[in-house]
């Protein structure tokens, strides 16, 4: 709720008051107020029902200093509520007697009120147990993130100072972007539940933190486990799924615990990053980027590259990533993947549902072939195999097998990458496709081909179906078929198609024929046919040509600028349009070359 007065704004929160001024507001109170509650006349007069408490005008209903009555203060862990303190334990902690507790790490509550560990046990999972698992380390009696906690920062008992936060196991003065300084933790706004969307503003009892938002549920593909929003593929808690913790040493990759990285990702403390998008580690570990820095191809910069687009602190590809699915903040429902830009429950466009994500198990090395089944350290995805090298044409850019000519990140060769509103084609970066290619989104596609983009960009095709002359179709299935021909023999011999989905046809005909155009008539034997056909089996024109003896034509091929070469063999005299060519022997050889 917000109050206007005096030209100032008054804000009021859910747990306590901050008077913030704009031009009416100054250090010194205004003459002549009237006394507040508990104070004299003279002070300042507090609007609202507000009262002034030494100074400083406060909501003795939620003002947890101030709780019905200037200067009464709350217990530790208490709210002021209504003009009263009470205990309303919030962030996924349990009210035990005068305390809110995590049940999931004290040890003196350990999985609930009351349930005291042994003095030589610590609590993990809300367990009483001699060792920690996810990563964790043990110190005193806790289980603690030496990456994170301030009190046991890079080890136990390594304290930082009152101004100072831990990150990544080291002291410093602020946290990098994406991260925000909390009581000397630096924690993720965007998932924390004691710190949702800002320090300090936590969730209600059953509530998780996703995308900075308190809500029943969590999106964008993460799992709620314990009261947060979690990666089950990457965070070494809950791999794989809620509370499978790996043991000590171990981290979490492709949702399997397992001693090194695999997928392309790199071992960065206890979690298994990518460092060419991760902000904290770019292109190495512990490599941070500035505030207001992004990650893109290994770089930190103020723009992303590659066809992706800055969500927050990172790089994301919008066509794929349900947190930011079609645009930054539009997260997927918990049951549904992002694929071509748009929330669904299928994938679409050649990519395969490997948990909450569409990937293209032909080229993901942490998906190679099936859905988690990641590549070694140091091998690649190709074709579907783990390989140490790349085939079919590809280059092997880090841990993945890339098309050269057309990748964004890397045009041209490894980590070139193109800048914004640029695309990749013929292995140049520009602001259009060549080669009759179209521009979708960051990327050149054949919408005659392309399955995600089919006829046109974002026109995906369903499962199961191929993008076959610009429309999805079921692969083997029936398009069009025509039929040619005389009562005599005729043979048709070579087949192209130019960059437009038309037909090139070459053969031999006798006697009369008509392709659609009119009918033809033979000169001799054979003689020869030159015809093109439209995406749809379309008549667009036919040719003769040929002697009154055999002709044959044989082959047909097309240039850059979808002219025909046509070559086969003739006998005696034939104008093919440019004068009469006569064979020295019984047949010669005959190339020719049509317009379009």
């Amino acid at each position: 709720m917000e109050t206007r007065y005096g030209g100032g704004s008054l804000v009021v929160l859910a747990f306590g008051v901050a008077v913030i001024c704009a031009g009416a507001c100054s250090s010194t109170p205004p003459a002549g107020g009237t006394g507040g509650a508990g104070g004299a006349g003279g002070g300042q007069a507090c609007p609202g029902g507000l009262v002034d408490c030494q100074g400083t005008c406060v909501s003795t209903g939620t003002d947890p200093q101030n709780c019905g009555t200037c200067g009464k203060a709350c217990a530790s862990g208490q709210i002021c509520w209504h003009g009263k303190c009470e205990l309303k334990c919030l962030g996924g902690t349990t009210e035990c007697g005068s305390v809110c507790a995590d049940t999931a790490t004290d040890p003196a509550h350990c999985g609930g009120c009351d349930q005291a560990c042994e003095p030589d046990k610590i609590c993990w999972q809300g367990k009483c147990s001699k060792h920690c698992g996810g990563g964790r380390t043990k110190c005193d009696s806790k289980c603690v993130d030496v990456q994170a906690d301030p009190a046991n920062c890079g080890g136990c008992g390594k304290a930082c100072a009152e101004d100072e936060v831990c990150f990544a196991g080291k002291c410093g003065p602020g946290c990098t972007e994406g991260m925000t300084a909390c009581s000397g933790k630096c924690v993720d706004t965007e998932l924390d539940p004691s710190h949702c969307g800002a320090c300090d503003q936590a969730c209600a009892e059953g509530e998780i933190c996703s995308a900075g938002k308190c809500g029943p549920a969590c999106t964008g593909g993460t799992t709620a486990c314990s009261g947060k929003c979690v990666d089950t593929g990457l965070d070494p808690s809950h791999c794989g799924g809620c509370d499978k913790a790996c043991a000590p040493g171990e981290i979490c990759s492709a949702g399997k615990c397992a001693i090194e990285c695999a997928g392309g990702t790199t071992k960065c403390g206890n979690k298994c990053v990518d460092v060419q998008l991760d902000p904290a580690n770019c292109e190495s570990c512990g490599k941070a980027c500035a505030g207001g820095e992004v990650c893109s191809a290994g770089q930190c910069a103020l723009q992303c590259t590659g066809g992706t687009t800055k969500c927050g602190s990172k790089c994301v590809d919008t066509l794929l990533d349900a947190a930011n699915c079609g645009g930054c903040g539009n997260a997927c429902p918990q049951d549904q993947v992002c694929s071509a830009g748009k929330c669904g429950l299928e994938c679409v466009g050649g990519t395969t549902k490997c948990g909450s994500k569409c990937v293209d198990t032909q080229l993901d090395p942490a998906n190679c072939g099936s859905c988690g089944k990641a590549c070694a350290q140091g091998e690649v995805c190709s074709a579907g195999a783990c390989a140490l090298q790349c085939t079919g044409g590809t280059t092997k850019c880090g841990s993945k097998c890339v098309d050269t000519q057309l990748d964004p990140a890397n045009c041209g060769s490894c980590g070139k990458a193109c800048a914004q509103g640029e695309v990749c084609s013929a292995g140049a970066c520009a602001l259009q496709c060549t080669g009759g290619m179209t521009k979708c989104g960051s990327k050149c596609v054949d919408v005659q081909l392309d399955p995600a983009n089919c006829g046109g960009c974002g026109k995906a095709c369903g499962p199961g179906l191929s993008c076959i002359m610009a429309g999805c179709r079921e692969p083997g299935g029936h398009l069009w078929s025509k039929r040619f021909g005389s009562p005599l023999n005729d043979y048709g011999y070579g087949v192209a198609l130019d960059a437009n989905g038309n037909a090139l046809v070459t053969g031999i005909f006798s006697g009369t024929v008509d392709f659609g155009g009119g009918p033809l008539l033979s000169a001799g034997i054979y003689d020869i046919f030159v015809l093109e056909l439209g995406p749809s089996g379309q008549h667009l024109w036919s040719k003769r040509f040929g002697s009154s003896g055999e002709d044959y034509g044989l082959g047909v091929a097309l240039d850059a600028s979808s002219n025909a070469l046509v070559t086969g063999l003739f006998s005696g005299t034939v104008d093919f349009g440019g004068g009469p060519l006569t064979s020295a022997g019984s047949y010669d050889i005959f190339v020719l070359e049509l317009a379009p």
